[in-house]
């Protein structure tokens, strides 16, 4: 796994833990009270009892409280079953279940540190400087550092307040329980801070997740004969390529 390959699964796995998109896969009526969406969409799991969702299109955006979800592994759906009916159809093919947070919706989840949101809530992951400690000859311990910010609006505060809180333990939740990889040898997450800021016009309350990816790695064993022999002829050269040509016949 890749130093991208990690950045994007940890893109993946806060969205999947603050937004939990995922298309019906049946049309929504009038008067529903039951969502059915694929199970290939595992993060529609986290919508739990007591959660608010949005149903929406390009159109319009209803609120309801999830009431329970249940797995039904024979057809491989989730079954949701909301508190009140649904109150307008809702067939278009750009339809989707996505969580709600205070009555927000998370607007962005960004790479980086801008300067600048377009919209909030916002979440932003940046990886810092990668580190990398020899454990053994073969051995070694990378180290991938990531501080994701959360930015809410505070013209309300005490709502703001809330959501931040909220959508800052879902993120050190979802990266705790996560597993990226089959040579994950440590993960670490906190809330370090809870802040408040401005962007232009914007008064922000804003949270900061500090959380530390530890990978183990292993040499391939050419990479070891290159290191090796690159050693050998700066001590002697004849003798390196020596001990190159009984190493290329198998000795």
């Amino acid at each position: 796994m890749e130093t991208l390959d990690i950045l994007d699964r940890v893109v993946d796995v806060i969205d999947c833990s603050v937004n939990a998109t995922a298309p019906p896969l049946t049309p929504i009526q009038k008067g529903d009270t039951e969502l059915i969406v694929s199970t290939e969409w595992r993060c529609a799991g986290n919508h739990l009892p007591g959660d608010y969702l949005a149903i929406h299109d390009n159109a319009k955006l209803e609120k309801h409280k999830v009431r329970c979800i249940q797995t039904v592994s024979a057809d491989n759906i989730y079954l949701i079953t909301l508190c009140d009916p649904v109150a307008s159809d809702f067939n278009a093919p750009e339809v989707m279940i996505q969580k709600l947070h205070h009555n927000r919706l998370v607007q962005n989840i960004v790479v980086g540190n801008p300067d600048h949101l377009s919209g909030y809530p916002s979440i932003t992951v940046e990886l810092l400087n990668v580190s990398r400690e020899p454990l053994t000859l073969t051995d070694w311990l990378e180290t991938y550092p990531f501080v994701i910010g959360v930015w809410v609006d505070a013209t309300h505060y005490d709502e703001a307040y809330r959501c931040m809180i909220r959508l800052a333990t879902l993120v050190k939740n979802g990266l705790t329980n996560a597993r990226l990889g089959s040579n994950l040898f440590l993960q670490e997450t906190d809330i370090a801070s809870f802040d408040d800021a401005v962007d232009g016009d914007h008064l922000l309350k804003s949270a900061t997740v500090n959380y530390s990816v530890k990978m183990l790695r292993r040499r391939r064993r050419n990479d070891i004969e290159d290191s090796c022999f690159e050693w050998w002829f700066n001590e002697s050269p004849e003798a390196a390529i020596y001990l190159r040509e009984l190493m290329s016949n198998g000795i």
